[in-house]
C-alpha cells in the first residue's frame, strides 16, 4: 500500500512497472600475470563458506598443474573475509602447498579484482543488457579470453605499485 495521503475518492496513485534485470552473480576469478587461470560463478542463493572455498582452492590447484605446469611456486592473495582466513582454509592451503600473500585488513586498495579486473569489465560491459545469467557468463567468458597477456601483466605491476605506496604510507588507504 503506498503510504502518500489522499483524498477519499480520488484516483489511485499511479505505479510505474519496473522490467527486473538478470540479478546479481558472483564471479570468482583468481589469474595470474599470463591471464585467467580460474573462473567460478556462485550458485543463485549460495553464500562462500569455507568448505565451498576450500573446494575452490583444489580445484584451483589442480588447474594450475594443467595450465601452468612449469610453475612449481604460486603467490596467492585473497582478502580477510572470513571463509579466506579460516582454520580449515588455512589448513587446506597448508595442504595444497600454496603460499599466501598478507593482506591488511580493511584495504580493498590491494585487491586486484577490485582495482583493476571488475573496473575494466565493468566499463567494458557498460550499456549492455542481458536476460540471463548464461549471457552474462558468456559475455564475461569472452571478455576475460579477449584480454591480452598484457593486460594481465599490468595488473600484477599496478598491484606492486600498491604494496609499495601502502608500506611508504604505513598501511593507510590508497585512493588511486
Amino acid at each position: 500500500q503506498s503510504m502518500e495521503y489522499r483524498r477519499k475518492g480520488s484516483p489511485p496513485p499511479r505505479k510505474f512497472k519496473t522490467v527486473a534485470s538478470a540479478g546479481k552473480i558472483m564471479l570468482t576469478l583468481f589469474w595470474d600475470s599470463e591471464g585467467a587461470l580460474l573462473t567460478e560463478y556462485l550458485p543463485r542463493g549460495e553464500t562462500v563458506n569455507s568448505d565451498k572455498y576450500c573446494e575452490t582452492l583444489q580445484r584451483l590447484k589442480s588447474r594450475i598443474r594443467r595450465i601452468r605446469p612449469a610453475r612449481t611456486k604460486f603467490l596467492l592473495q585473497h582478502d580477510n573475509a572470513r571463509p579466506h582466513c579460516s582454520r580449515q582454509t588455512s589448513a587446506k592451503i597448508e595442504r595444497l602447498d600454496l603460499e599466501t600473500i598478507p593482506h591488511p585488513p580493511y584495504s580493498p586498495d590491494l585487491a586486484p579484482c577490485d582495482f583493476w579486473i571488475f573496473p575494466n569489465l565493468k566499463r567494458d560491459l557498460k550499456g549492455t543488457h542481458f536476460s540471463s545469467d548464461a549471457e552474462v557468463k558468456a559475455a564475461v567468458a569472452r571478455w576475460i579470453q579477449s584480454q591480452p597477456h598484457a593486460f594481465f601483466f599490468e595488473g600484477i605491476q599496478r598491484l606492486v605499485e600498491r604494496w609499495h605506496k601502502c608500506v611508504e604510507l604505513n598501511g593507510d588507504y590508497i585512493e588511486k
